[in-house]
């Protein structure tokens, strides 16, 4: 258990340190705004430690870590969103990937992906954690 909680902080601590300059500094307190893309909009976050996989992945959304970025989120909050229930999910830019273009949603991952722009791997079951997202209004 202590194993895949530090595999969750540490996806989380290396998603932070991915993410491009000029993204907003967290204030003063556990919320990280500004820190995860879903359907367009930036949501704020509160780690809230490791998950056991249950080997169920309808229990489960993925986050899909793309490089350079903010990582993006499979859903939002709304129907079909698993309360921050995460799977990490590498993503890696191929060389037809447009210089300058930032991915959003999972909808224009997945047109990224038909284009040949990245690649999505496999979702790291070992590395499951807690991390609910906060609408930024």
């Amino acid at each position: 258990m202590r194993r895949i909680m530090i595999l969750g902080i540490a996806v989380l601590m290396a998603v932070a340190t991915a993410a491009p300059a000029f993204a907003d500094k967290p204030e003063s307190g556990p919320i990280t705004p500004d820190f995860i893309y879903a359907d367009g909009e930036l949501y704020g976050t509160i780690l809230q430690g490791s998950l056991p996989y249950n080997g169920k992945n309808k229990s489960f959304d993925l986050l899909f870590l793309v490089p350079d970025q903010q990582p993006v989120a499979e859903a939002a909050p709304g129907p079909g969103y698993n309360g921050g229930r995460w799977l990490p999910t590498p993503v890696t830019k191929t060389a037809y990937f447009p210089s300058g273009h930032m991915i959003t949603s999972a909808a224009e991952l997945a047109y990224a992906e038909s284009m040949g722009w990245v690649t999505i791997g496999a979702p790291n079951t070992e590395a499951a954690f807690l991390c609910p997202l906060i609408p930024n209004h």
